[in-house]
């Protein structure tokens, strides 16, 4: 785990535990992502690699615990500070949330619904401004798609759906990235070029960039820090030369109980 004490901190995560149905998804986490950092969380379906990429974007509470966003307590932010520092946080979920009826450069401008209301976007997605779609066509220049400008974003393959997501999340200036599991449903080649693009635009912006992944040896050969969640709990959080192939092992392990329920 890096040193922190140096370093200015996007995410502090303090005791933090979260219950679904007297269930718990997360147990007592304790977590700080620097700013500008690239981080891996890998882990087994069900461990509760989701459930933190959503309270770390605050769409939810935790159920204890507290979670500092940017040197301040998410519970202290009014209504209004929370609205604008969740603008700065992006969430490519793993559905991607486009909306498939959409031209691309349409999808792009959502990102910015949380900066300027419901109005304002509705505005730009019928009138957009040409400062925009310029800005957007660069955009979708750095992922490799600016030939899909206009184009409706159903008629692409998954992987340029994936690019279209990266780009929405360029545009929203975000202060961090949250990934969660983006390259599930694209081939290997296609999953290593998109994150590898990723940690670019996180390089090249000073941008934290967290990406939940199932796909281990990606995560171990392309980020500097990797953290394992198993049943809500770290299991490890280091470099990937630090973690020793047992610890990996016992991440993925099926208990008894599991195997039933998997059939």
């Amino acid at each position: 785990m890096p040193d922190t004490a140096k370093e200015k901190a996007t995410f502090i995560v303090s005791g933090v535990t979260h219950s679904y149905n007297q269930t718990n998804a997360l147990n007592s986490i304790e977590l700080t992502i620097n700013e500008g950092e690239c981080v891996a969380i890998v882990g087994p379906s069900g461990g509760g690699k989701t459930t933190l990429l959503n309270i770390l974007n605050s769409s939810i509470k935790p159920s204890t615990g507290k979670v500092i966003i940017q040197g301040k307590d998410s519970t202290n932010y009014t209504p209004r500070e929370l609205k604008s520092v969740r603008s700065r946080i992006s969430l490519i979920p793993q559905n991607l949330a486009l909306v498939d009826s959409f031209r691309v450069w349409q999808n792009v401008i959502t990102g910015k619904i949380g900066q300027h209301g419901f109005l304002k976007l509705l505005k730009n997605l019928t009138i957009p401004a040409k400062e925009q779609l310029t800005e957007i066509h660069s955009i979708l220049d750095r992922v490799g798609i600016e030939e899909k400008l206009f184009s409706i974003t159903k008629n692409l393959s998954g992987g340029q759906k994936q690019r279209v997501a990266v780009a929405r999340s360029i545009f929203q200036s975000p202060a961090a990235i949250l990934a969660d599991e983006p390259v599930s449903s694209v081939d290997p080649a296609r999953a290593k070029s998109l994150v590898e693009l990723l940690i670019k635009i996180s390089n090249e912006e000073n941008t934290t960039l967290l990406m939940s992944l199932h796909n281990l040896e990606l995560a171990m050969e392309k980020f500097p820090r990797v953290i394992g969640i198993r049943n809500g709990t770290v299991c490890f959080d280091r470099s990937p030369d630090q973690i020793s192939k047992k610890e990996l092992q016992e991440l993925y392990q099926l208990e008894e109980n599991e195997i039933l329920e998997d059939g």
